[in-house]
């Protein structure tokens, strides 16, 4: 019983200061949509070492009602909700992408939604084991957490040599198609204003 009790004790310490660190990042990676760190030592390190601020705070503004441990993750999981939300507001964008040059989030599907809506995004894509490129308007992304799917409208396939396939070409049309990101071998996009996307999804060859 000893034995058993001692262990409980351990597993306790141990949720204690690290489960907090992991609910955290969690919550956070998940809201600014950003990677987990793959580097397992350095993200053990960086949960016992949030785990062990939360620890400070509980310690101070505990919450009688929870107890101590759940005060920790309850603390833990609305400072990741908050801190992933800043992350992920207009005015933090600008400030990384002005100051920085770099941006919040590391999925490109999330990025190409968060442009303003008087901006078109035109996108350029060769599908894995084809030879010619689909050109057209991105209007939209399904699923973009998971396994992306773009929504082209105004779209041309063109061959090798860069011509415009006849049978395949629907510019200055609503006929849309789906992709899915994971089956594209490359893919390029720009950013141009809204009123310009017509006459560019018309006239490029």
């Amino acid at each position: 019983m000893d034995k058993i009790v001692g262990m409980l004790k351990e597993l306790i310490l141990v949720m204690q200061f690290l489960v907090p660190g992991c609910v955290f990042l969690a919550v956070k990676d998940f809201v600014a949509c950003t990677d987990r760190d793959e580097n397992s030592t350095h993200y053990l390190v960086s949960c016992a070492a949030i785990s062990y601020f939360f620890n400070l705070l509980t310690q101070s503004f505990s919450l009688p009602c929870l107890g101590e441990l759940a005060s920790e993750l309850l603390y833990a999981a609305c400072g990741g909700l908050i801190l992933g939300l800043l992350l992920r507001s207009q005015w933090m964008e600008n400030i990384l992408k002005n100051w920085f040059k770099r941006g919040v989030t590391s999925n490109l599907s999330v990025s190409l939604l968060q442009f303003p809506a008087n901006q078109a995004v035109l996108v350029q894509l060769t599908l894995k084991g084809q030879t010619g490129t689909l050109f057209g308007n991105l209007i939209e992304v399904l699923d973009p957490y998971a396994s992306p799917i773009l929504i082209v409208r105004g779209y041309c396939f063109f061959d090798s040599n860069g011509n415009p396939m006849q049978h395949r070409d629907y510019r200055g049309s609503d006929y849309r198609i789906a992709v899915t990101y994971a089956d594209c071998s490359s893919f390029e996009y720009c950013v141009i204003p809204l009123e310009e996307s017509a006459a560019n999804a018309v006239n490029n060859d």
